[in-house]
């Protein structure tokens, strides 16, 4: 397994508009990124506390996304779903 293998499964994540209109993919890429992380800081330092163990340096450039805008679907007063942002 290389790091490129970790970034294209990443990628593979990651859904279109179209595909989730209400970005419910976010939620499971963090979580998955929080998993594969955390799996990689044990391989590396199996006999460090959990809280001290340090994240691998090819790991360095991944980060959780940032659910800025969270979509929630609404029904509308003519009966079509609305779609409305929040922060």
């Amino acid at each position: 397994m290389t790091t490129e293998d970790i970034f294209t499964y990443f990628d593979s994540l990651k859904r279109t508009e179209s595909d989730d209109p209400m970005h419910r993919w976010i939620g499971s890429y963090n979580l998955t990124v929080i998993k594969i992380i955390s799996f990689f800081k044990w391989l590396y330092e199996p006999d460090t506390h959990s809280i001290n163990r340090q994240i691998p340096t090819f790991l360095n450039s991944v980060k959780c996304l940032n659910e800025r805008k969270k979509l929630l679907a609404v029904q509308g007063i003519c009966g079509q779903m609305e779609r409305v942002y929040y922060f």
